[in-house]
């Protein structure tokens, strides 16, 4: 019985040597994160700080991928009844969760092998070491858990708001090129470089583990997108505004530009202008301070716009939602200060949970 009840467990967790290994254990959901995970994974990463573990590896079941993201049809239908508290209870922990790796005492090392989107780029993208795979697929469709911290400080002029906006998915060693993983190895490589990282000295520091690990890495060849670079740092390095952006993109007459516009345009134009000005502001913010902003972000937003997104696309399906405002052009500042607004400090995802804040 207790074998099956391991089986069922969303996460599992082993300690091997002196190294913690934890495992995201729904791979027919994609190994999307969820309100167990995220309650289970916390306490536990706590326990081996405190006890002494040496390092952390960070991997998951499956084999397709690492975490496709945040469970997000469960969490938001509460909302088609007026309750908003879950799906804000639900941010809270797993921004705890994303805050407390990217201020982990220990090495913690995020073998990233598969899909890793949203909820999975959270628990991976503040490690300070990340291992892809030519089979990794990275995108951030949503950009919260830490995105306006991370995709600011991507050191390539203009990618890290380009990949916000757009939600473009980078593949395999594009990873690397990207500065969204550390390190690139081959898939069947991943059994061994387990083994290797348990076998380390312990007291090691990331920079020590990350060059071992260089033994691992392969080429990676060219970038994807070196082509597109140039453009890239053109418009999305320093816009002075998401409209202006837009503007000048649909006012070239390049190819690469009028598709990128279009691409842009079919989105929610809230989301996109809370994304711009989540990464501008976030260039210049603490990583707690943007955990404190974002958290203020995902509570505004269960109240807007991301239910009828989430029905549009995985709910009715119907792959038509209702913007309000309908366009940039229609979004009133007040809308954005709603959003942006400071908020008493209960609201940071480190402070206690008080309903109806």
């Amino acid at each position: 019985m207790r074998f099956s009840r391991i089986l069922r467990d969303p996460v599992k967790f082993q300690r091997a040597e002196n190294v913690g290994i934890v495992t995201l254990n729904r791979p027919k959901a994609l190994n999307a994160l969820n309100h167990p995970i995220v309650k289970m994974m916390r306490p536990q990463l706590k326990e081996w700080e405190e006890s002494g573990i040496d390092r952390v590896i960070l991997k998951a079941e499956g084999g397709k991928a690492f975490c496709a993201g945040g469970d997000i049809k469960d969490l938001t239908l509460p909302t088609y009844d007026g309750d908003y508290d879950s799906g804000a209870n639900f941010f809270r922990e797993e921004y705890q969760l994303d805050y407390q790796l990217g201020t982990y005492s220990k090495p913690v090392i995020s073998l990233i092998h598969g899909v890793v989107m949203g909820g999975g780029v959270g628990i991976s993208c503040h490690t300070p070491i990340r291992v892809a795979t030519e089979k990794t697929l990275f995108a951030m469709p949503e950009t919260d858990v830490g995105g306006g911290y991370f995709l600011p400080r991507i050191p390539i002029p203009g990618l890290g708001l380009f990949l916000g906006l757009t939600g473009q998915r980078l593949k395999g060693a594009d990873c690397q090129h990207g500065h969204v993983s550390t390190h690139t190895i081959s898939s069947d490589k991943l059994e061994q470089i387990e083994k290797y990282l348990i076998s380390l000295p312990q007291n090691l520091v990331a920079e020590e583990i990350s060059e071992a690990i260089q033994k691992f890495q392969v080429p990676i060849g060219d970038f994807s997108l070196a082509s597109q670079l140039d453009n890239i740092a053109k418009y999305f390095d320093d816009p002075k505004s998401l409209l202006e952006l837009v503007q000048e993109l649909e006012s070239s007459s390049g190819e690469w530009e009028q598709k990128i516009a279009k691409k842009l345009r079919s989105m929610s134009p809230t989301s996109l202008a809370i994304t711009f000005q989540q990464i501008q502001d976030g260039k210049n913010m603490s990583f707690y301070d943007v955990f404190a902003m974002e958290y203020r972000l995902a509570y505004q937003c269960l109240r807007h716009e991301f239910p009828e997104g989430v029905r549009a696309l995985l709910v009715d399906r119907d792959n038509n939602p209702k913007w309000n405002p309908a366009t940039i052009e229609e979004i009133p500042d007040s809308l954005m200060q709603t959003f942006f607004e400071e908020k008493p400090n209960a609201w940071h995802p480190t402070k206690p949970w008080q309903s109806n804040q």
